[in-house]
């Protein structure tokens, strides 16, 4: 289990599958921050 802060950072929605890889995107919008931000710092923001 991995506590969680809140549910999204940047508009980016993550949830357990987040956490075991699968970090899933609606737009090509969400894909720019994701790679400007990078999966780990993502996952950092959203983890309490």
């Amino acid at each position: 289990m991995v506590p969680r802060a809140r549910a999204e950072s940047h508009g980016i929605n993550v949830n357990a599958m987040g956490f075991a890889g699968s970090l899933l995107v609606k737009n090509q919008e969400q894909l720019q921050r994701l790679q400007e931000l990078g999966p780990l710092e993502l996952l950092r923001q959203v983890a309490a």
